[in-house]
């Protein structure tokens, strides 16, 4: 990077444009720009290899081994979640946002092992050519745009609205609810940088407004919950008897929850190519002195 530059370069990735846009103007550019793309605000494009699948020149294993090891504690905690759940409870298994989550997450884990495996669909689309990228790094992208989001808003509102003082906290609950969202955002942003778009805001908004939709009708349709007290998913979404305040809870989470933790994910991915650069800079003045 050129002295007084205004970007910041990492590989073929610029982390502000040239025209010292910031953050807040980078971010309304890219809601109207498709939700995969590769070209950033300079006119370069990010590196495909580097942001979803690096490799060590010293351990070119270690990215896949450790997706590897991320995926399967993601599996058996799967397994042991389930079979945890009461043979008549397990209908209703699927019918919490925290297991919605869970499975989004584990997709994405799955993906990234894929593409780290079959490094042939990493291939850098070649802009003068129109070549597209390729459609399991697009999988792997949009899993990661919907699942980490929808990850931290599950933890934030377990906590907060979910969670009673002196409730039993068990190794299952700590995982759906802390573990696995900083796995995910470990992979996202040390492991490899891959990064989030503004329009990719759309993913987990969706997500949020399909799971809206099932609590009416898993009340309308009085399906319960099996041996579990009561009749609610979650206490805090009670369409029967308190709509009014249900109503607030909802347009709050999907208009102010959702849009603030996708930008939480979006900023982590910039400083994480940020703090990739300066380590790249570092290694490249040692080899210089």
């Amino acid at each position: 990077m050129k002295r007084g530059s205004k970007s910041i370069e990492t590989g073929t990735v610029s982390i502000s444009s040239p025209n010292n846009i910031g953050v807040y103007g980078r971010f309304r550019s890219e809601l109207k720009k498709p939700y995969f793309f590769l070209e950033e605000a300079n006119g370069e494009h990010i590196d495909v290899v580097q942001s979803f699948a690096p490799l060590s020149p010293s351990y070119p294993y270690l990215t896949l081994f450790i997706r590897i090891v991320f995926l399967s504690w993601s599996l058996g905690s799967l397994v042991d979640s389930i079979l945890s759940t009461d043979a008549e409870n397990r209908f209703i298994w699927i019918g919490y946002l925290t297991h919605w989550g869970f499975i989004l997450s584990i997709c994405f884990q799955l993906m990234a092992v894929i593409i780290t495996f079959n490094r042939e669909c990493l291939k850098q689309p070649n802009i003068y050519e129109r070549e597209s990228l390729n459609a399991l790094v697009k999988i792997t992208w949009f899993f990661y745009g919907v699942a980490t989001p929808v990850e931290l808003m599950i933890v934030l509102l377990y906590w907060t609205l979910d969670y009673k003082s002196g409730d039993s906290i068990s190794y299952g609950t700590i995982y759906v609810h802390a573990i696995l969202a900083v796995l995910l955002l470990i992979d996202g942003n040390l492991i490899s940088h891959i990064p989030i778009r503004g329009k990719q805001i759309i993913f987990p908004t969706c997500v949020a407004i399909l799971y809206v939709i099932w609590t009416i009708i898993h009340s309308a349709a009085d399906i319960g919950n099996g041996s579990y007290d009561g009749d609610l998913l979650y206490n805090v979404i009670d369409w029967k008897d308190k709509p009014a305040k249900t109503s607030v809870y909802v347009v709050v989470i999907i208009t102010v929850v959702n849009p603030i933790m996708f930008c939480i994910v979006w900023y982590c991915g910039l400083i994480g190519r940020v703090l990739n650069h300066q380590g790249q800079n570092s290694v490249d003045d040692s080899n210089v002195c």
